[in-house]
């Protein structure tokens, strides 16, 4: 059982055991999100002994709510994990950037091909408003967000979900449009339908929920919703794979391509995504052995904790992009890429997978010049 708590602003209601009025209500399944026509409604108790007699009746729910809750506090880390990581290390030029209606502009070069490009702090400075900062953030991450999550999303829901699956879908309704480009001149625009990654999970008592970290870029700043819902934002199912498919096999597709800037991009995201899981295994070690742990407790106690975590992880994240861009790891990993490029480009099954990749980015960014 849980404690019990009066919240902010009390007001009576029956205590669901006695009937007494009371402001207490149990903490345990306090803060659930609705499913779908299942609304998440608080038990009132007047008394821990009320709640004592009153918990062979309540168990059961609550301990499914508690569950809800823990799946929402686990959308909510995963998603801030993604900002995190994203705001040290775009790629993307950014020079300027305006919103005109529900699209917006991020001005900049597009990337040359032939060039290498480090990994940035990403220019906050450029947005007022917060929201479409963490649209900008995410723009075109998803499948990177899946692949920096894993390790965390593998440990963060162990214990709540009997099915995890990683799902690619087309988008068809956006309540945000993003375009990358030059002031003037060629930009990428965002399609109608656009591929997208995102989490499907199965909760132990059956519930089906997505979670969609990277959703800000379309307009969907919360990241987690009931699985119903979420299906009424896209077109398809395109493909639904096990938890770990785009780290493991998806992720290092782009190494074989013959492209410089791919394959150094590729080179140095693999060198972070290491480092990160290996931090993560050290940190969950200092922290009792279960990272899953963090979502436990009062609202006050998990934020407090979410927001200790996600500062180690920003300063590992820095330090780590210093030690990459040290000149000896610099000319280290450079000797390596030069190495994939030649394998690469001697390979004809290399050259003909980076042709459809190059088709298929057509027909997800929209842009036959790619």
């Amino acid at each position: 059982m849980s404690n019990l708590n009066e919240g902010t602003n009390p007001e009576l209601q029956a205590c669901i055991h006695c009937r007494c009025p009371t402001a207490k209500r149990c903490t345990g399944c306090l803060g659930a999100p609705d499913y779908d026509d299942k609304p998440s409604v608080s038990t009132f108790y007047c008394s821990f002994a009320c709640q004592k007699a009153d918990w062979p009746g309540h168990r059961t729910e609550c301990r499914k709510l508690q569950a809800r809750k823990s799946l929402s506090r686990a959308a909510s880390l995963l998603q801030d994990i993604v900002y995190k990581i994203r705001v040290q290390t775009t790629t993307l030029e950014i020079k300027s950037a305006h919103v005109e209606g529900m699209t917006v502009y991020l001005n900049g070069p597009l990337p040359n091909p032939l060039c290498t490009q480090q990994m940035t702090p990403f220019p906050t400075h450029l947005f007022k408003d917060q929201a479409i900062l963490k649209s900008a953030l995410v723009y075109t991450a998803c499948m990177e967000a899946m692949v920096f999550l894993y390790s965390f999303t593998k440990e963060l829901l162990r214990d709540i979900c009997s099915e995890i699956k990683e799902i690619t879908v087309s988008v068809i309704k956006h309540g945000l449009r993003i375009c990358f480009g030059p002031a003037h001149g060629l930009k990428v625009n965002m399609p109608q339908s656009m591929y997208h990654n995102v989490y499907k999970v199965v909760l132990k008592q059956g519930e089906v929920w997505a979670i969609d970290p990277t959703g800000a870029q379309f307009g969907y700043y919360e990241p987690l919703c009931s699985w119903k819902s979420f299906q009424q934002r896209i077109s398809t199912v395109d493909r639904a794979n096990e938890l770990g498919y785009i780290r493991h096999k998806v992720f290092y597709n782009s190494a074989k391509y013959p492209v410089k800037f791919m394959v150094s991009k590729q080179a140095e995201k693999e060198e972070l995504v290491k480092t990160l899981e290996d931090w993560l295994s050290v940190w969950v070690t200092l922290h009792g052995g279960k990272f899953n742990a963090i979502l436990q407790g009062t609202e006050a106690t998990f934020e407090s904790t979410k927001n200790e975590f996600l500062k180690q992880l920003s300063a590992h994240v820095k330090k780590s992009l210093a030690r990459m861009y040290m000149p000896a790891e610099i000319a280290k990993r450079t000797e390596e890429v030069e190495a994939r490029i030649a394998q690469n480009q001697a390979d004809p099954i290399s050259r003909n997978e980076f042709e459809g990749f190059r088709k298929f980015l057509v027909s997800a960014m929209g842009n036959p010049s790619l």
